[in-house]
């Protein structure tokens, strides 16, 4: 099964545990926000349950969030009715270029193989305005490609692709992203294995850039 299918079916079954546990907008938030002019646009990718969407629109800014997860987008749209949620596969997404001065993909690109993340990466680069502001939250730790079960369904595997800070930070740089400012937490859960969370803030610049 595609992994990151398979993350979104465990996402199905987990959707109302995740959405009492994770209740807060997601650490330095604020940060990547004070980038970005009041009233632009910013995609959020891989919204879950839309606690970040949401966080955002009451600052000001106009927000479209997608996830795959049916069910995940079903509560988000009953808790912050007042954001542009849509289901959608993020590896497909079809906006039109600089059309978003901000690009938040909080835990979500973690189900993508790392086969396919600089494509990834170039797509949301693609959408980026130019000088536009990208928030990253990764797993970071030895890189590998593992499947887990679930911690709030034991009986559900996901994949997580862990990265080394090294290996997403150069990605970044490759598919035109310039790293501003990072901040690493250690993971609590004795449950889980030993990796921590990264946030990469990082802004669009050309290509052709030699920084």
């Amino acid at each position: 099964m595609d992994p990151n299918v398979l993350a979104v079916k465990t996402y199905d079954v987990i959707a109302e545990k995740y959405a009492k546990q994770f209740t807060h907008p997601s650490k330095h938030i604020d940060a990547f926000l004070s980038f970005i002019l009041k009233g632009k646009r910013i995609l959020d990718v891989g919204c879950g349950v839309g606690v970040d969407a949401g966080y955002m629109v009451t600052k000001g800014f106009q927000v479209v969030a997608v996830d795959l997860s049916a069910k995940m987008v079903e509560i988000a749209k009953k808790q912050f009715p007042n954001v542009d949620f849509r289901q959608g596969d993020m590896r497909t997404l079809t906006f039109d270029d600089e059309c978003f001065s901000g690009v938040l993909v909080a835990h979500s690109l973690i189900h993508i193989p790392k086969r396919e993340l600089p494509k990834m990466l170039r797509h949301l680069w693609r959408f980026l305005a130019g000088g536009g502001v990208a928030y990253f939250v990764m797993l970071v730790g030895k890189s590998e490609e593992v499947f887990l079960p679930e911690p709030l369904e034991r009986d559900e595997l996901t994949f997580l692709n862990i990265v080394s800070v090294e290996e997403f930070t150069r990605l970044m740089q490759e598919t035109g992203f310039k790293l501003v400012k990072k901040w690493i937490k250690k993971e609590v859960d004795v449950g889980q294995p030993n990796f921590e969370t990264c946030f990469f803030l990082a802004v669009k610049r050309q290509l052709n850039a030699t920084v």
